[in-house]
């Protein structure tokens, strides 16, 4: 049984997967230092866990979103219970005192789905703490602003703004407010090793720990969100999805530099008032003030373009981007799989045979695309080089390793690749299989639909 289970409800917009990213990148750091993050070959968050408890698992948004609510209800339960079922055993493996779960759509169920998590939770640690970050509604409503504007959505069709009340009132009810631990998002701190701090990890002492780039992202600048709406308009006559627009136009938008976003007056004025029920209940409930920061933002000058947003955008035209269709389904479903597997073979070019524990190595390795379909290493759910660390017994040491991507214009069909990889090895001694290979984000590993990776026998020392 654990000491304490830390449910991480992270809201859009407070570092969230900036966070999952980087407890994937340190489940070994954690581990040692006695705290268990589940990973799973698919993803670096924990949506499926609430499947399992929700009442309607095919309603669920995360099921809707990747496609299982296609699926028969016995057979999403079937899955939602092998999921489970799994946890349960790297559970009984692990000697961790701690476990950290983290889901954006937490925040989002309903109390029923909640009460069966916490009874669930309660049965297998002494502890359950949330964690939730709150962001000033200015701040949020100024990064929502670019995020609907690469998602071919409305900017200001309604107010963005968070209920964290009802939110927290919800979470209060079921597990308790001793239990509440609420924090103050803000982009001028690394919200990655405040969680660490929150969770009791001590990052500076560990030389392993890092922190990459993964799931960070870009807002845009204040010129790329006009040019985000023209392009909306157009794309309108082309009814092209959401998805399609976000992985067309998203990557040029956030290479444009330019003027800082900032909200009109009159958009101030709607996000201050719709947001002081809200501000008011964070004081009053757990002293988070954001008054300091409410008002300091100023209604932007007369616009006009930027020498950088000039300078960008003349790079960008004179450098056209070739567009290739995404292929590669972004769904995973048992018949796009069976119809288009990842055929192909990945060959390491170095001879690799004893590292160091903890040693950090550029591999230089050649891929082959066998299938009839391009490979993207850029878009919605990008392919990267990866690996695995898997001791001689089979068990598995490092599942998510480091992402390495391979081309921006990703890997036609029929076509080889030579190019390089990162890796870390493992932190302690032994005798290990090092399996190289490719992940599409989010959706699959390559090797667990027709690929053959590099395997390679390396002794750490």
């Amino acid at each position: 049984m654990f000491d304490l289970v830390y449910l991480h409800i992270g809201l859009d917009k407070t570092g969230s997967k900036a966070i999952q990213f980087s407890c994937c990148e340190n489940t070994a750091s954690l581990n040692k230092a006695g705290i268990f993050y589940p990973t799973t070959p698919d993803t670096v968050w924990h949506a499926e866990f609430a499947s399992f408890f929700h009442k309607d698992p095919k309603t669920y948004d995360y099921n809707r979103a990747i496609g299982r609510s296609q699926k028969q209800l016995r057979l999403i339960q079937s899955e939602d219970l092998s999921y489970i079922r799994n946890l349960e055993q790297k559970i009984q493996q692990t000697h961790a005192k701690k476990m950290v779960l983290s889901y954006e759509g937490f925040a989002f169920l309903e109390e029923a789905t909640l009460r069966k998590m916490q009874y669930y939770l309660a049965g297998i640690s002494k502890k359950i703490k949330i964690i939730l970050y709150c962001r000033n509604p200015i701040s949020y409503a100024v990064s929502a602003v670019s995020q609907r504007a690469i998602s071919m959505s409305p900017l200001w069709d309604n107010v963005p703004v968070q209920n964290y009340k009802h939110i927290c009132e919800k979470f209060i009810a079921i597990f308790g407010y001793e239990n509440m631990m609420v924090g103050n998002f803000s982009t001028k701190t690394d919200i990655r090793k405040d969680f660490f701090k929150t969770i009791g990890f001590n990052f500076a002492t560990d030389k392993q720990c890092q922190f990459s780039d993964s799931g960070k992202n870009r807002s845009l600048c204040a010129e790329a969100i006009i040019i985000a709406q023209a392009l909306q308009e157009n794309c309108k006559a082309e009814q092209i999805s959401e998805a399609e627009f976000s992985w067309r136009y998203a990557p040029i938008l956030q290479k444009i530099k330019g003027s800082q976003h900032s909200l009109s007056k009159e958009q101030l004025n709607q996000v201050n008032s719709n947001s002081k029920e809200q501000l008011d209940y964070l004081f009053e409930t757990f002293a988070i003030d954001f008054s300091d920061s409410k008002n300091t933002n100023k209604t932007p000058p007369p616009f006009s373009f930027s020498s950088g947003f000039i300078d960008s955008i003349a790079k960008i035209i004179s450098t056209p981007t070739e567009f290739t269709p995404p292929l590669i389904p972004e769904v995973k479903t048992e018949q796009e799989l069976a119809c288009q597997p990842f055929i192909g073979t990945l060959r390491c070019l170095d001879v690799i045979s004893t590292l160091s524990t903890a040693q950090k190595v550029k591999l230089s390795v050649e891929i082959s695309n066998d299938t009839d379909f391009h490979w993207l290493s850029k878009g919605l759910n990008p392919s990267y080089l990866s690996y695995h660390w898997q001791k001689e017994s089979g068990e598995m040491v490092i599942f998510e390793g480091l992402r390495s991507p391979f081309s921006n214009l990703g890997l036609p069909s029929n076509q080889s690749l030579k190019t390089h990889m990162q890796l870390t090895a493992p932190l302690e001694i032994g005798k290990y299989h090092l399996i190289l290979t490719l992940v599409k984000e989010n959706i699959c590993w390559f090797e667990e639909n027709g690929f053959e990776p590099a395997k390679i026998t390396v002794n750490v020392i």
